[in-house]
């Protein structure tokens, strides 16, 4: 089989976790460890599904592994950011490598772990994605508003400044109201008029 997926049918409290590997025993295990910490787990062992899961799933953390058959780890982290700079990468691997984990840091991975990896770093690991994800949602929000807020206020400040613009133009012509009978004036009928040293244009 080329490809095993499963997905929690519930999500849990603590997040959701894509975990990638090709190996099915390191597979199973990570998944049971992480589900019974509490996280929603979606086991990928194909790498080509994982940009495909991370766009459907709307996962908080990915932890894969670097070595994978047809992509790797490092393309994988490098897919996933190009689709979400906020998701956490995780990345494990049985053979650590320098020039690896210097492009890890580089791309922005969260971790890189070594296997085989203890299960209470794992699930410590996998917390700390969750904390991070979370501030970085919390982050994005905070500034969606301010910019909502801030060109709201713009608009309306726009639209002040052209009501003062358009109120500096005008000026009160004021017509004498005759009693023909008399011949006198018993009132006057004010009226608006535009200043022709100030024309106004619309905003």
């Amino acid at each position: 089989m080329d490809s095993e997926e499963h997905v929690e049918s519930h999500p849990a409290a603590n997040g959701h976790v894509l975990l990638v590997d090709d190996e099915p025993g390191i597979l199973r295990l990570y998944s049971r460890v992480l589900r019974n910490a509490g996280f929603a787990v979606t086991e990928i062992s194909n790498p080509a599904d994982v940009i495909g899961a991370v766009e459907d799933s709307h996962a908080d953390v990915v932890l894969t592994d670097i070595s994978l058959p047809g992509l790797t780890g490092i393309d994988i982290l490098r897919a996933v950011r190009q689709k979400d700079a906020d998701l956490p990468v995780i990345l494990m691997t049985g053979a650590a490598d320098i020039s690896t984990a210097m492009e890890a840091v580089e791309l922005g991975a969260l971790r890189y772990l070594a296997k085989p990896i203890p299960i209470s770093e794992l699930t410590a690991v996998v917390q700390q994605a969750m904390q991070v994800r979370r501030t970085a949602q919390a982050t994005r929000r905070a500034v969606d508003h301010y910019v909502s807020v801030a060109r709201q206020n713009s608009i309306r400040l726009d639209r002040e400044k052209c009501f003062e613009r358009a109120l500096s133009t005008l000026y009160m012509v004021y017509q004498p109201i005759v009693r023909w009978s008399s011949r006198s004036v018993c009132g006057y009928e004010a009226t608006s008029a535009q200043s022709a040293d100030k024309p106004y244009t619309a905003c």
